[in-house]
């Protein structure tokens, strides 16, 4: 009789583990693939998340430690660091995962194990533990021993987060292999793989200056750094801005064909760099590296908040300081987040700084634009570009301006007559060298159409 009540109680314990791993299971995938698990988990729930991270459960503890590297922040990460053993577990586990045949250990492949240690090492405070429990030689000996790439680049972007810290800097210097092996991945084929080897070695060297002899990204522009998920709003942003006039540098290829040297090069070439504030921009190696180098050479910032309700924090907070930021994270009020940046823009970047040119006091005030009265332009902020060369058409000028009719909409004509108001000079210039109405009729013809369709 004791032995079947012993049998019971120990099939009843077993059954709350497997139920409590398949929760876990659950929160770990959820927060793997969307940042808002992180704000469902409150302070308690990721009190309790260190409570399993750190037992001996074998099924529960690396889920809930993996867990914790999702929903952790910057406020909660005190949690992570009374629990050091959490730092030195997940690299044993790295470790254990990096020396299988199958290149798993308890079910966890060794690439998400690296993914979960990147994670965590977004706070400067967990990197330098990190590094002290032996991350850095783990994951060259991953790297060195690995024939998959997605795992070989998730791998060298977590030793590229790590390389933010000072003392892992002369750690990753002092691995026997270390260096050469970050060279040696600069020549994969593989862009991902590429591109993290290049980050890592660019946060340990002394990041000089590069010669400015890159025609792209030479002389005066607005810079554009932003994550990758944010990249359909800020192509728009970048459309309006150069029908304006603007010269803007904006990778538009996930830096798969662009280098780090490209970057610099782009950072330094800038008049004023638009950081696209989110979650995931903190969390991105390769935003920091441009973040920060901008930060290094004082160029002039503008912070666009990407992602409602975040406010930055640890090394993205004190980059960005108590600077306003222009609010990007609704679509629906695009419009006017452009008019409030073209305001803060102020003329810099204009395409005649690039080429030398002095700007007078006409076209500084470009920039601020003042605003048309909604019902003045009513349905026509919604035209698309076929639209705008329907009405081309209709005043005759479609074949004049067919090279730039792909880029125009209706919210570029209604910027169009602000400027006539606020910069005429500037309007007209626009108008023959970007629309190619070089014509005195075909000048008049346009903007008086303009003012006719703006007042109907």
């Amino acid at each position: 009789m004791l032995r079947s009540v012993n049998t019971d109680d120990r099939n009843e314990h077993e059954r709350a583990i497997g139920i409590l791993g398949c929760y876990l299971n659950i929160l770990y995938n959820l927060a793997r693939k969307t940042e808002l698990v992180k704000t469902k988990v409150d302070y308690e729930g990721k009190q309790t998340l260190v409570y399993f991270a750190t037992s001996d459960i074998a099924i529960v503890s690396p889920l809930a430690l993996l867990s914790l590297a999702y929903v952790v922040d910057e406020d909660s990460n005190q949690l992570v660091l009374a629990a050091e053993e959490i730092l030195g577990g997940l690299t044993s586990l790295l470790q254990k995962a990096c020396y299988s045949k199958k290149r798993k250990f308890h079910g966890f492949s060794a690439k998400e194990l690296a993914e979960g240690l990147a994670r965590l090492a977004v706070n400067d405070a967990n990197k330098k533990v990190l590094g002290e429990k032996g991350a850095i030689s783990v994951l060259v000996a991953l790297i060195e021993t690995s024939n998959d790439d997605s795992e070989k680049a998730s791998a060298t972007k977590a030793l590229w987060m790590l390389a933010f810290d000072e003392s892992n800097k002369k750690l990753i210097e002092k691995e026997n292999g270390a260096l050469a092996t970050l060279s040696n991945l600069q020549r994969s084929k593989d862009p991902n793989v590429q591109k993290a080897a290049e980050g890592a070695l660019w946060e340990l060297g002394n990041k000089t200056t590069t010669a400015n002899n890159d025609n792209e990204a030479s002389g005066n522009h607005v810079m554009i750094s932003y994550q990758w998920e944010n990249q359909k709003v800020l192509i728009k942003v970048k459309n309006k801005l150069q029908a304006f006039g603007y010269r803007v540098w904006m990778d538009v290829e996930q830096m798969g064909g662009s280098t780090i040297e490209a970057m610099a090069r782009a950072v330094e070439n800038a008049s004023v760099i638009l950081i696209c504030v989110s979650q995931k921009y903190k969390q991105s190696p390769n935003c920091r590296s441009e973040a920060e180098y901008a930060f290094k050479l004082r160029k002039d910032i503008i912070p666009l908040m990407m992602q409602r309700d975040y406010r930055p924090d640890g090394w993205l907070g004190f980059i960005l300081g108590s600077k306003l930021w222009i609010d990007f994270s609704n679509d629906h009020k695009l419009s006017t987040s452009v008019e409030k940046l073209l305001k803060k823009l102020g003329g810099r970047g204009l395409e005649n700084h690039a080429k030398g040119g002095r700007v007078n006091e006409q076209e500084k005030n470009c920039g601020r634009l003042s605003q048309v009265d909604a019902s003045e332009v009513a349905g026509i902020v919604d035209w698309t570009a076929s639209e705008v060369e329907n009405w081309m058409k209709g005043i005759g000028l479609n074949e004049v301006c067919k090279a730039v009719l792909p880029r125009m909409d209706g919210q570029t004509l209604i910027y169009l007559h602000a400027l006539r108001n606020e910069c005429p000079g500037y309007f007209y210039k626009y108008l023959e060298t970007k629309l190619n109405l070089c014509e005195m009729l075909d000048l008049f013809k346009f903007s008086e159409e303009l003012s006719k369709l703006m007042l109907r």
